[in-house]
């Protein structure tokens, strides 16, 4: 028993679970709605979603929310599981699964295939959803490795978000993911917040201050940005610009 208590505690001191938790304030606007679907899709059965916005506007503080939330109320159940992985640019298939095996609480210092193995024991019987965040930035092997998760059992969903540039890999490499591509159920490209919804989140902040209707206007105008999406450009507020100005407003009073 002692040395069974070693390894355990060696094990939980090796493999902690980094809790992704997010501790702001998500206000209720469409992206919000449509991402909270895409997570209910994904969790009725495993199949693969990609999720598109333009940087800046809010969908990783929108997923960590969701997914600590959702984690938090499923914690009893241990049946339904969500584990957002951040992949950095240029990362290769190992140090991808580290990071999966160390989101998902399951042992990371090891081999591809024995991580894949170890995966499949730990959520034997479980719904699991991965959300690969900025997948943009991953390689053919990347992907055809995540691909393994869906195929066997127990079938983890897989949703990569990222820019529209997500799309144009897949495009420009159709015959070499046509495995992956042809599993992809839906490709949802999250709306952009509505000048409603950003002066709703202005007034909400500001609450202690008195709002004209030229002041928001001109913040809102501030956060707006142009991003070029498959040849056009397109203007839409940015949350983080949001967000920025408001703290800028709160340390100016």
């Amino acid at each position: 028993p002692d040395r069974i208590e070693a390894a355990i505690l060696a094990f939980v001191r090796d493999n902690p679970v980094e809790s992704d938790s997010f501790s702001g304030t998500i206000y209720e606007t469409e992206t919000v709605r449509a991402m909270r679907r895409v997570f209910a899709k994904l969790l009725e059965r495993p199949q693969v979603y990609m999720v598109y916005a333009p940087p800046g506007s809010g969908k990783t503080d929108v997923a960590r929310k969701l997914i600590s939330e959702h984690n938090a109320q499923h914690s009893a159940d241990q049946k339904t599981f969500i584990f957002r992985v951040y992949c950095r640019a240029r990362i290769c298939p190992r140090d991808l699964m580290k990071r999966v095996a160390t989101a998902c609480g399951s042992q990371s210092n090891t081999a591809i295939d024995r991580a894949i193995q170890n995966l499949r024991w730990d959520f034997r019987g479980c719904r699991v959803l991965l959300y690969l965040d900025e997948a943009q930035h991953l390689s053919i092997e990347c992907f055809e490795t995540l691909r393994e998760l869906l195929d066997e059992d127990p079938r983890f969903s897989l949703c990569f978000a990222g820019s529209h540039e997500l799309d144009r890999i897949f495009a420009q490499f159709a015959g070499t993911l046509e495995q992956l591509e042809r599993r992809i159920t839906d490709k949802v490209t999250l709306p952009a917040v509505t000048e409603e919804e950003a002066t709703g989140i202005l007034r909400s902040e500001l609450g202690g201050l008195v709002l004209d209707a030229s002041l928001i206007r001109q913040q809102i105008q501030l956060a707006t940005i142009t991003v070029r999406v498959d040849r056009k450009n397109q203007r839409y507020i940015s949350i983080g610009r949001l967000m920025a100005a408001i703290r800028e407003i709160r340390e100016g009073i």
